[in-house]
């Protein structure tokens, strides 16, 4: 009782620095797996900002928000997120070349609704912000027509992107 089982060690290949390029799925693997650096990152940059916030410096968060490189990692964060998330799993990427670059993002109901979702939300967000800086820009006298424009706008907006898909979808364009 006092013998440890003793298992057979297996042989196993020493992985150099570089495993991942010698074979194309591995790279894509690993491509994919960079991309939920940025997510992470983005998550910290975000936490740092409303540590800011909550320490009352509202003045230096909004500093902060206006850096190159946080515009920069909200213009690549949604990519990053559709890659990690939706692209690589549904195998819309990566492609072996034999069908369009844009079967990344409308070849499958997913990504079409993704694509939906990021650009209504997108633009009933940047009417809603513009909305809200009326006081501030002098036009506050203009609200109630600035709002029904602006909601026009995003009302439209919708009507046509989810016209786009939908014709899309019953050409076969999006399965």
């Amino acid at each position: 009782m006092g013998d440890k089982k003793q298992y057979p060690e297996l042989g196993r290949t020493r992985l150099t620095a570089g495993w991942w390029k010698v074979n194309r799925h591995y790279t894509m693997y690993m491509v994919r797996e960079w991309t939920s650096l940025f997510v992470a990152l983005y998550s910290l940059i975000f936490i740092y900002g409303l540590s800011l916030w909550w320490l009352g410096s509202s003045a230096d968060f909004l500093n902060f928000l206006k850096n190159p490189a946080v515009i920069g990692f909200g213009i690549v964060l949604p990519v990053m997120i559709y890659m990690t998330a939706i692209a690589y799993p549904f195998r819309l990427w990566p492609f072996n070349g034999t069908r369009d670059p844009s079967f990344l993002v409308t070849g499958h109901l997913l990504g079409a609704l993704f694509v939906f979702v990021t650009i209504a939300g997108s633009l009933y967000h940047g009417i809603f912000r513009f909305q809200s800086t009326l006081t501030e820009v002098g036009l506050l006298k203009y609200r109630r027509t600035l709002e029904a424009v602006g909601y026009l706008i995003i009302f439209a907006g919708i009507i046509i992107l989810g016209y786009i898909l939908l014709s899309w979808y019953a050409a076969g364009k999006i399965m």
